[in-house]
This record gives C-alpha cells, sequence and structure tokens, in this order.
C-alpha cells in the first residue's frame, strides 16, 4: 500500500520454481527497492528479500543473481 510493485517472471532455484516482485517506495526519504523471492521446497516456504537504495538497485542485482544461482538443497 506504500510504494509501487512489478511482479518477476519466475525463475529456477535448485530446481524449484521460485515467484517474486520488485517494491520500490520511499522510507525516511530515501527511495528504496526492495526484491523478494518465494519457494517451496518440501513442506517448507522459503522467502528471501533483497533491499537496496533505488540508486543502487542495478548494481545490487548481480549480487543477488549469485546468491540465487548457487543456492543449493542441503536435505
Amino acid at each position: 500500500a506504500d510504494g509501487q510493485y512489478e511482479m518477476l517472471d519466475p525463475i529456477e532455484i535448485d530446481g524449484e520454481e521460485a515467484y517474486g516482485y520488485v517494491l520500490t517506495r520511499t522510507t525516511s526519504g530515501v527511495a528504496v527497492a526492495q526484491t523478494q523471492r518465494w519457494v517451496e521446497h518440501g513442506d517448507r516456504l522459503y522467502v528471501i528479500t533483497f533491499s537496496s537504495a533505488k540508486g543502487q538497485q542495478e548494481a545490487t542485482e548481480s549480487v543477488m543473481e549469485e546468491v540465487l544461482s548457487t543456492w543449493s538443497w542441503q536435505d
């Protein structure tokens, strides 16, 4: 309710389909971008959120992509 969001195309995280969105909003006078992905594995739901200043969003996307591409289930 306090920002704008954009749904993202699903991606695969270690064989499981993950959904997500980007929320942009202003908090304490700072424009913020928050990317959230969620994925089900077994009987659990995992949620990961990456936040950055809106002006740094593009620079931090590679970090997020690296984390998600190296994700490995340990069950």
